[in-house]
């Protein structure tokens, strides 16, 4: 399906409202991919990314009466989804993923591949250190590629904190990657 303007969303929600179903299950096919991709970078389990989007469909569903269109529909969805994924983690302590595809590899020898997967795997375990909230911010910005008014509507607080939370990953995200050089050359590793 392609990719539907904010006025074509809005005549969705209206239909919806108006008691025809159809218009809300076109608005779950526009989302539905975005919504399992971000599930599955917070769980790295398939099921799980699909029962959390799946279960954020739900809620938007019985929810979307008390929908009050001051923020696009996307971001509100987008907010139900980061407090299922956020309560997600709470409860089970699942390790959000960055998939090694998701970085670009210029040089396709074999030694830059096994590189840029080491640095993958050094980004992953660096995201799991991050507080919940930072973690989600840090994801919808640089992973989801939102504004930081989007992220902020998401994430249910002000501009400036979506900004400061952003920043609080990525000083924290540098710390712990610059940690695991430093530790690595401590140890004797040397290339």
């Amino acid at each position: 399906m392609s990719n539907l303007s904010d006025s074509e969303v809005q005549e969705l929600l209206s239909r919806f409202l108006k008691g025809e179903e159809q218009a809300f299950t076109e608005l779950v096919r526009k989302y539905q991919k975005k919504a399992y991709y971000f599930a599955y970078r917070f769980t790295h389990n398939h099921q799980d990314a699909e029962d959390l989007s799946q279960e954020a469909f739900i809620h938007a569903y019985r929810s979307l009466k008390k929908f009050k269109s001051r923020s696009s529909f996307f971001t509100w969805f987008y907010r139900i989804l980061v407090n299922l994924c956020i309560n997600f983690h709470r409860r089970r302590s699942v390790q959000v993923y960055v998939p090694v595809e998701d970085i670009a590899v210029s040089d396709p020898d074999a030694l830059s591949i096994v590189e840029s997967k080491e640095l993958g795997m050094k980004i992953h375990r660096a995201i799991e250190k991050l507080p919940l909230r930072q973690k989600a911010v840090f994801i919808l910005r640089q992973i989801e590629e939102l504004s930081f008014e989007e992220v902020s509507e998401s994430m249910g607080c002000s501009v400036g904190a979506a900004k400061a939370s952003y920043f609080q990953a990525v000083r924290k995200l540098q710390k712990y990657l610059k940690g695991e050089i430093n530790s690595k050359s401590l140890t004797g590793s040397k290339k």
